[in-house]
């Protein structure tokens, strides 16, 4: 049984990782404008297209949050309970933030990066989760596992580890896939920690990578149709 419980977690994170890495590459493939085949046709990314594994994330931790299907929120926290009983760690509260450190450094660095566009997101981008993300823990209402507190979904820390993931892989690592890798490997890694540290189950961390890939997404196309809309056919 212990197996099986490992098995699950194992592929959950694995799930999320790969969700977030196509994420960034559907992103990359719209951006440098090269064609996807699809059935036969070619086609281009569109912007609409960006959305879809953030909002397939986001069903796959509400559709568990409401049924208890597809998600076995309670062997993995078993699992956990029994592998990892006393875990404890306060990197996950720094560690989501680090993209956005590496970015201001990055920035100064890069004279090919758009510096000021780049702070207006990550300030759109912190304002809206700020807002946002308390308000869907009023509504949703959801228990944490080490406590009877009801503000566990979605996770706050891994909403904002893949939100300032995806603005640095959008900044800079269009044609460095290392960069992707890196950033959106540390964004799973913060959601790891989040159920080791009995702060979340599964679910919440889930839905979380999503509304962080979500609002960072929607920065983008705040400041590239909206407020700059001469960025429209660059930066989308």
């Amino acid at each position: 049984m212990d197996c099986t419980f490992k098995y699950r977690l194992t592929f959950i994170f694995s799930l999320n990782c790969f969700l977030a890495l196509g994420q960034i590459s559907m992103s990359s493939l719209y951006k440098e404008g090269h064609p996807s085949q699809v059935s036969g046709y070619i086609k281009k990314i569109t912007p609409v297209d960006q959305y879809i594994i953030p909002a397939a994330l986001m069903t796959i931790g509400g559709v568990t949050i409401a049924t208890k299907h597809i998600i076995d929120n309670d062997a993995i926290q078993h699992y956990r309970e029994r592998k990892f009983p006393s875990f404890r760690t306060h990197v996950d509260d720094y560690l989501q933030f680090s993209p956005f450190f590496i970015g201001s450094l990055l920035s100064t660095i890069d004279k090919k990066s758009d510096q000021n566009l780049f702070y207006k997101r990550i300030a759109f981008n912190e304002i809206f989760i700020s807002f946002t993300v308390p308000l869907l823990k009023s509504i949703s209402r959801v228990r944490t596992p080490d406590s009877n507190r009801i503000n566990a979904f979605p996770s706050g820390h891994t909403a904002q580890a893949f939100s300032s993931a995806t603005l640095f892989a959008d900044t800079f690592g269009q044609k460095k896939p290392w960069i992707c890798i890196a950033s959106y490997t540390v964004a799973s890694a913060v959601g790891i920690l989040r159920v080791l540290n009995n702060k979340h189950w599964m679910s919440d961390v889930i839905a979380g990578a999503g509304y962080g890939i979500l609002s960072a997404k929607i920065s983008e196309r705040v400041f590239s149709t909206i407020v700059h809309p001469e960025r429209k056919n660059h930066d989308l």
